[in-house]
């Protein structure tokens, strides 16, 4: 028997935020980068709005109130990265990164003790590689690697995850003072994270990049898009987790060997930054305006 699409309520979109930022990608955005990652774009922003409008239809009763879905979520992104979904998606096409508007004085800040080992459990980081290990096994999963910015042009992982028969994921960071790798932190299926250090709770706007809180929540999400046999009327196409949730490689925001990055038109980003208050001196650096 086919599933059903899965609607959530506003407190649940507001869960993981970024998880339905393309609903923020405009016309004007698509046209400014690669037509083909804009096509993939495209493809998960409609599935995006149309998850949030059934939702609304069926939790507020009436799909045109799916304005308060976007309001509630545009919010609840502001709250975890200081800037709106929007700003969000330029600082990302420009190949900048976006992190935890906390992260610099959270709990993973300088000073905070790195650990190869994560709290209540005997899984690993191997220091060199990043990879997450058990009895001695790579177990963590290549294809959800999250990698540095594209500005850097850096290849190597940033961050590499696991996910457990529980719905546990757990995920490795890299130190750039250190040079090395370390746990990083650990989420449940119900979509609360851990520190890695010592267990105790965190936020996502204590993270230090976006697609990382993506990957840390991906297993709640999955949950809600389980079994999406529901077609949508502009792609024809089912929506699964794979064509709707915003993915950093998959989408191109990465500079991968053999992949065309996103960087696009840089006359139509920096036109577009201008619009969303994100120019500096040199475009957009970290998420960050520069001070007066």
């Amino acid at each position: 028997m086919a599933g059903q699409l899965r609607e959530l309520t506003i407190e649940e979109a507001k869960k993981s935020p970024a998880s339905f930022m393309y609903v923020w990608a405009s016309d004007k955005f698509l046209a400014a980068i690669p037509r083909r990652h804009a096509k993939v774009i495209f493809m998960k922003r409609a599935h995006q709005k149309k998850i949030l409008m059934l939702s609304a239809d069926k939790y507020l009763g009436d799909p045109n109130k799916v304005n308060e879905y976007y309001s509630a979520i545009e919010t609840a992104f502001y709250n975890t990265y200081g800037m709106s979904p929007y700003q969000a998606l330029i600082t990302l096409a420009q190949g900048g990164t976006v992190a935890g508007k906390n992260w610099e004085k959270g709990i993973y800040g300088i000073g905070a003790v790195k650990v190869n080992t994560f709290y209540g459990s005997d899984l690993t980081v191997d220091k060199n590689t990043g990879d997450i290990l058990s009895g001695g096994t790579v177990v963590s999963d290549n294809k959800k690697t999250v990698y540095a910015n594209l500005s850097k042009k850096n290849v190597g992982a940033y961050q590499k995850f696991y996910t457990d028969g529980n719905g546990k994921t757990y995920m490795s960071q890299y130190d750039k003072k250190t040079k090395s790798y370390y746990a990083y932190s650990v989420s449940n299926s119900d979509g609360s994270i851990y520190s890695a250090a010592d267990g105790k709770t965190i936020t996502q706007a204590d993270s230090a990049d976006l697609w990382g809180n993506i990957q840390m929540l991906l297993q709640k999400v999955m949950d809600w898009f389980l079994d999406l046999f529901a077609k949508d009327e502009e792609t024809k196409e089912p929506m699964t987790p794979e064509n709707t949730v915003p993915n950093q490689t998959g989408d191109g925001f990465s500079y991968v060997p053999g992949e065309e990055p996103l960087l696009g038109s840089t006359s139509a980003l920096l036109l577009l930054a201008a619009g969303a208050g994100l120019i500096l001196s040199g475009g957009v650096l970290g998420g960050k305006k520069k001070k007066n």
